[in-house]
């Protein structure tokens, strides 16, 4: 599997016609899967049946090599396995097939560092972030796809996914340098009373990510300053800092993200550039 950044800017379930084989509730439609709005999910009731499918079709042929759920209440008990077809409607060759595998869930962080085990409490402290599932592939060349969910052990017996992306994941030939930084903000704010105590009012905590590229050749620094300014500010970035990540790392970075101003460029020597990317989740 590649160690590199994967840098996605289209969701092509937004030029797909998508659809569930198991009807989502009135007020939470199929429709808020694309949305690019954080917090305005789709949901189903799941009491009934807790295995679905949702599908996705173009007439025209598009790469991809990642997928990625975002704000999901998927448990440990739930699975989510995809399958990518040349054809329309599921139809044609089969290119890929996952096969079941278990999200990963909204688990404490210390359960999500190898070799850190809970005592009496101590470090089990509660994640409060949005949970990410990614799957990365061998770019495919598909018309549509099938995402067949298990929700079992939904919260009250409903599945909520904020957001399904599947999308082609940019890598640059040279990764970033230096490692890159991922932090965690959150936005909550205090109020001081009139008695001298603060009142919290809270936010949601978000990821952040900054990654350096130090030595970017031309081409590619053209290629990533153009996604750049085809984005905007208000375009969302589909970002997988390490595709071989696994607990803490993977869960740390990968998620859907808002650019900042910065996308600049800084000739160090001869088809040879230094560029940052500094980003903040959505």
């Amino acid at each position: 599997m590649s160690y590199k950044i994967m840098i996605g800017t289209v969701n092509q379930l937004e030029n797909m016609t998508v659809t569930s084989t198991h009807s989502a509730d009135a007020a939470h439609p199929l429709s808020n899967l694309t949305n690019g709005i954080k917090d305005i999910p789709t949901r189903w009731d799941v009491s009934s049946t807790t295995s679905f499918a949702i599908k996705g079709t173009s007439a025209t042929a598009v790469n991809v090599n990642a997928l990625m759920i975002k704000g999901h209440n998927f448990t440990g008990s739930a699975t989510v396995r995809l399958r990518l077809y040349s054809g329309e409607n599921q139809t044609g060759t089969l290119l890929f097939d996952s096969t079941s595998k278990v999200p990963l869930t909204n688990r404490a962080f210390g359960e999500l560092i190898a070799g850190v085990h809970k005592i009496d409490g101590y470090l089990e402290l509660e994640n409060r972030l949005d949970p990410v599932y990614t799957l990365t592939f061998d770019t495919a060349l598909i018309k549509s796809f099938q995402i067949d969910i298990d929700a079992t052990g939904s919260p009250d017996d409903v599945l909520r996914i904020d957001t399904v992306a599947l999308f082609f994941g940019w890598s640059p030939d040279y990764n970033f340098s230096y490692g890159y930084d991922q932090g965690i903000q959150e936005d909550a704010e205090h109020e001081q009373s009139r008695g001298g105590g603060l009142h919290t009012f809270a936010m949601p905590a978000r990821r952040s990510l900054r990654v350096e590229f130090e030595l970017m050749e031309t081409l590619n620094n053209n290629t990533f300053l153009d996604l750049m300014s085809a984005i905007g500010m208000g375009g969302n970035v589909y970002i997988i800092p390490n595709p071989s990540a696994t607990g803490y790392t993977k869960y740390l970075g990968n998620s859907i993200y808002k650019r900042n101003s910065q996308a600049t460029r800084r000739a160090r020597f001869f088809n040879g550039n230094s560029s940052t990317l500094v980003l903040e989740e959505n």
